[in-house]
């Protein structure tokens, strides 16, 4: 019975409070509401609804704390575990912060592998327009490659150029045609890499601005022979100081 009455008095002067409160507040429509309490109080919703038929469950850092609290007490916990729960993660808030972070990490590493892709799909298609432009003006080796390595006019196996009826093959990874009498300029690119070394390109200028480049990684003192070889029998004009190829 004291029990009761004791809590009836404590439920009592809790309302006396909140009406001394309002009588205060004058005219105001909600004493809470002038006293600024709103402000202080952020509600999380359970669920929110995600995009199409997804619900996401936000987590509050009191759901945090007390999920991390039943964990130290489970059996799972230890304080020498070799691998320790990153608390700073586990659990982490669903804030709109964290959403744009999760979202823009996303759309990069999207946009990494469509380059990739794009890039895949763009070498797919050169090779097979070189293919098809080697067969086009060797119809008698489209079938047997190798024999174009006994008749060529030019060849170099450590560059793997072939030269033959003013068409120059490049028969590296990066497969290309050339015909030299379509060529308005040709040059030499050099390119000295820091950790990679030198690399040389040789470019062919077509008349509609379009090129075809030729990269060389090893063997870099044979393109002098190359080059020579092109000025004398095609007249290209290229002109190099061979010492920066060492």
């Amino acid at each position: 019975m004291n029990e009761a009455l004791r809590f009836s008095r404590q439920k009592s002067d809790e309302l006396k409070t909140v009406l001394e409160a309002k009588k205060a507040a004058g005219n105001a429509e909600n004493a809470l509401e002038a006293s600024n309490l709103y402000l202080s109080v952020r509600v999380t919703p359970e669920k929110s609804k995600g995009k199409g038929s997804n619900v996401k469950v936000n987590v509050t850092p009191e759901m945090k704390d007390a999920f991390y609290k039943k964990y130290k007490e489970s059996p799972l916990y230890s304080e020498n575990a070799k691998t320790k729960i990153d608390e700073s993660r586990i659990l982490k808030l669903t804030t709109s912060k964290d959403q744009w972070g999760d979202s823009a990490l996303t759309l990069v590493m999207l946009a990494i592998v469509l380059g990739l892709i794009g890039f895949q799909i763009y070498q797919t298609r050169r090779l097979k327009a070189q293919y098809a432009r080697f067969d086009a003006y060797f119809p008698d080796y489209a079938n047997n490659m190798k024999q174009l390595l006994d008749d060529a006019e030019y060849v170099d196996p450590k560059l793997k150029i072939i030269v033959m009826e003013g068409i120059l093959v490049s028969y590296d990874i990066n497969f290309t045609v050339v015909d030299l009498s379509e060529v308005s300029k040709a040059y030499l690119v050099f390119e000295n890499r820091r950790k990679g070394g030198m690399r040389v390109h040789l470019r062919f200028e077509y008349a509609n601005k379009k090129y075809d480049s030729i990269l060389f990684r090893r063997q870099l003192l044979r393109l002098k022979d190359l080059v020579e070889y092109l000025n004398e029998e095609y007249n290209l004009g290229l002109k190099v100081d061979f010492r920066l190829l060492g």
